[in-house]
């Protein structure tokens, strides 16, 4: 068993391994990562200070204006939370895009035509609708809860010629417009990390979807962004997506956390006796210029002292030995807090000494709004396993189900370019519609009565 100290600097937590203890830096962190802890700083949708320069022109998405790359390596770094959003994406997405006639016959009922004209089918496929614009934009909408498609018209002016899916980490909104209450362009640039300016990036106008129409009649560009947003409260700029409240409440750092402490476990086959807490006001009052070093000097100053308690609670010499903490009071006479050494039980057996993984993994589920069957996961209390075949069918309709919101926003940009170009009265006829939606591989029937278990619903 090595007694290397293991640190991770990310979340100011680790083992002492010689001591078989655990430790965590109350009140710890690191600016130079992108982890759930810094990302629950960031302060989505407000406009917050930067060291960076930052051009007027564009307003940041977070505090250094990388709320969006932030929030992918949080997703990337939870198994549960990545899953997800997959799981979310594709169901998002459905079987694919497609449009219909919608009829209404003598009984008020409502029924499904498929419809096949060849101008249209030929855009889908110039436009690559369905292998590649809209499965892109779902992922960024469940990600984001954003899509700024791009249209581009026809040398007439007269028609949607083309959709381009643009992705939002590299997107940004500009300002609002003082005059116009509006925010009236979209900057696209794929190093923001860099602080660019507005020459930097491709500034492209956004239409007001409510007036887009008359927007395009007024302009005489060719190139428009067609904002797709779901609807926050508080947030005029960028929506906080549901997933972010797993990341708030601790849940996705429980998760991460515990694969780290179970692989040192059975890496270096031993079992915990103390958990030490430390608090970060610690530091300054050890060491009394310790606000002017650098980071790296800091973590090499936190590594000498764990070591020194490593060494002590390893070393059988000091066994029956007192642990000394020096804590301070404050103005009110109330003692600050010191260094807290706990002993630990011997749970290894039943594990019931680290976070409970499975509950973490729920918890993360429900922030994302899925039911634990659909990625294979149990229910707290219930069974082994994730139920039945019919259990996830049925959850998959439910959830398919609750699309309709979501697909009325990231279909819009196609909805106004069936409307633009003319082919609902191009092609209407007297006792239907021509619409476009989504079409989903329902699996709600038992297989004895649908022996395939699919069929096409829209």
């Amino acid at each position: 068993m090595s007694d290397d100290i293991q640190f991770d600097e990310v979340r100011g937590i680790g083992l002492l391994p010689g001591a078989g203890a655990t430790f965590a830096i109350q009140g710890f962190t690191n600016k130079s990562s992108g982890t759930a802890g810094d990302a629950a700083r960031i302060g989505m949708g407000r406009a917050e200070k930067s060291p960076k320069t930052r051009d007027p022109n564009i307003f940041f998405w977070g505090d250094n204006n990388q709320w969006p790359q932030e929030a992918d390596k949080i997703i990337k770094s939870n198994d549960i939370l990545s899953r997800g959003m997959i799981e979310r994406t594709a169901m998002h997405a459905g079987k694919k895009v497609d449009y219909f006639y919608e009829v209404i016959d003598n009984t008020g009922k409502r029924h499904i035509e498929l419809a096949i004209i060849p101008e249209i089918d030929d855009w889908f496929d110039l436009n690559l609708i369905n292998s590649h614009y809209y499965p892109q934009a779902c992922a960024d909408y469940e990600q984001y809860k954003l899509n700024f498609p791009e249209l581009i018209l026809s040398a007439n002016r007269k028609q949607v010629n083309r959709i381009f899916h643009n992705k939002i980490a590299s997107s940004r909104l500009e300002m609002q417009n003082a005059s116009s209450k509006k925010i009236e362009n979209l900057y696209y640039c794929h190093f923001w990390a860099n602080s660019p300016t507005k020459n930097d990036c491709v500034v492209t106008p956004i239409l007001d979807p409510y007036y887009s129409v008359q927007q395009l009649e007024q302009t005489t560009g060719y190139n428009y962004i067609f904002p797709c947003s779901f609807d926050d409260r508080t947030n005029f700029y960028y929506p906080v997506p549901c997933w972010y409240s797993a990341v708030q409440s601790g849940w996705v750092e429980i998760s991460n956390a515990v694969p780290i402490v179970k692989k040192a476990i059975f890496k270096n086959q031993m079992i915990l006796k103390y958990h030490v807490e430390i608090p970060y006001s610690y530091w300054p009052k050890k060491f009394k210029d310790w606000d002017r070093k650098s980071e790296t000097e800091q973590l090499g100053l936190m590594k000498t002292e764990l070591s020194t308690l490593n060494s002590f609670l390893s070393d059988k010499e000091n066994s029956g030995k007192t642990f000394i903490s020096h804590f301070g009071e404050d103005e009110s006479g109330k003692a600050l807090p010191g260094w807290k050494i706990n002993v630990l039980d011997d749970k290894l057996k039943d594990g019931a000494f680290i976070p409970d993984s499975q509950e973490a993994a729920l918890h993360i589920l429900f922030a994302c709004g899925l039911d634990p069957s659909l990625v294979g996961a149990a229910t707290p209390g219930g069974k082994m396993g994730a139920g039945s075949g019919s259990d996830k069918r049925e959850s998959q309709y439910i959830y398919q189900s609750k699309q309709p919101m979501d697909r009325a926003i990231t279909l819009s940009p196609i909805d106004f370019a069936f409307s633009f170009n003319g082919w609902r009265k191009r092609y209407a006829k007297a006792d239907r519609r021509l619409k476009v939606g989504v079409v989903d591989s329902d699996s709600s029937d038992t297989l004895d009565k649908n022996p395939t278990g699919k069929k096409d619903t829209l």
